[in-house]
């Protein structure tokens, strides 16, 4: 093996005897390895796709938020068209029930034919006694079941409140309204709680029991023992029904007489459990 010289430099440089002629004894170069750079572009990435998902969240959140107070001024707009149309419905009944109109029409239709026109005076006797009876025996009249306007203002400014603080916020609310009497106050309570109830049955309850604490009315406490039953608390319901009923309240609805069935039936069942009898031999 003899020695060659690199005139470049001072270190002899042994070749390889057996090497083919224009072979180079020098090894080519490895790579360098490039996983810490990548492992650096790959956390930038993640870290770029988290805050992408982030501000996507942040929009999908206000869009859900926007979307759930659409639905809610709908439903409001809903309950007061429904109001103004079944106030306008009663108004329109009220109209064809008085004297005026009603004389009115027998006159148009006495005319149409002579049939019509010799009956038209028995039906203007008929009207003539009823207007007499009608005065002597006025009606009093109860107030409208429907919630008025300013009713349904309230509450949707008390519902704002409810999920702006939560109950003790509403509760506050109720006691600050300016209303014209404890009725009307009472109104509002109770349409909170029917609404609060389909949301929080607790909570919904709690205004049912402020409603009643401020004008005890039969209609309140019938409402508010079924609300008890479909909670769950079948005890309290019992006894909410027993004072609705020692309020003289008949139950109009068969769907009312059923509830309070159901609510009995299962009162006993509770305080009278029911025991099976011994297995004969």
């Amino acid at each position: 093996m003899g020695a060659s010289y690199d005139f470049g430099t001072s270190a002899p440089r042994i070749s390889d005897p057996d090497a083919r002629p224009g072979e180079s004894d020098a090894k080519p170069a490895r790579a360098k390895p490039a996983a810490k750079v990548l492992t650096i572009s790959h956390a930038a990435a993640i870290v770029r796709l988290d805050a992408e998902i982030a501000e996507l969240q942040v929009e999908l959140d206000a869009e859900r938020a926007l979307r759930a107070r659409e639905r809610q001024r709908a439903a409001m707009d809903i309950r007061r068209l429904r109001v103004a149309h079944a106030q306008a419905e009663q108004r329109l009944i009220n109209v064809k029930r008085m004297i005026s109109y009603r004389l009115g029409d027998v006159l148009m239709e006495g005319f149409r034919s002579w049939g019509n026109f010799a009956a038209m005076f028995g039906k203007l006797r008929e009207l003539s006694r009823e207007a007499r009876h009608r005065r002597r025996h006025r009606p009093v009249l109860e107030p409208s079941v429907l919630p008025s306007m300013a009713v349904l203002d309230a509450v949707e400014a008390g519902m704002k409140e409810y999920k702006r603080a939560g109950l003790a916020a509403v509760l506050d609310f109720i006691e600050g309204q300016a209303a014209p009497s404890d009725a009307a106050r009472a109104n509002i309570a109770s349409e909170l709680a029917k609404e609060i109830f389909e949301a929080d049955a607790a909570d919904g309850l709690e205004i049912g029991k402020r409603a009643i604490a401020i004008e005890s009315k039969p209609t309140r406490l019938k409402w508010f023992a079924f609300k008890l039953f479909e909670a769950g608390r079948v005890r309290e319901a019992k006894e909410w029904l027993d004072l609705a009923r020692s309020a003289v309240l008949k139950f109009a609805k068969t769907s009312e007489a059923l509830q309070a069935s159901e609510i009995e039936s299962h009162f006993e069942l509770l305080t009278h459990p029911l025991t099976l009898p011994p297995r004969a031999g």
